[in-house]
């Protein structure tokens, strides 16, 4: 049971992630390493197809922790380090 933070889930595109991404890099201090975090439900195929498409993996789920249109869903984590961002841009 999900007893802390309310998350909203919606849809974005891939280019939705370029700009979430780089406004997050140049907010951080030069140097530093970071990561990014997503979070969408297990029903929400389209969603974790994009994310995987810009590098993304799975790193957890909570069990029944979303409910979507009256049914319990897991909340697929998703991360994505800044080393493989950059190599993943080296080979496009």
């Amino acid at each position: 049971m999900n007893t802390g933070t309310k998350v909203e889930l919606r849809p974005v595109s891939l280019e939705d992630f370029r700009r979430t991404y780089e406004a997050y890099r140049l907010d951080c201090l030069p140097g530093i390493e970071y990561y990014l975090t997503a979070y969408t439900w297990s029903g929400n195929v389209r969603a974790i197809r994009s994310y995987e498409k810009c590098g993304f993996v799975v790193e957890g789920r909570l069990r029944n922790d979303a409910y979507v249109d009256g049914k319990y869903y897991d909340t697929v984590i998703m991360g994505l380090l800044k080393e493989d961002f950059k190599m993943r841009e080296k080979r496009i």
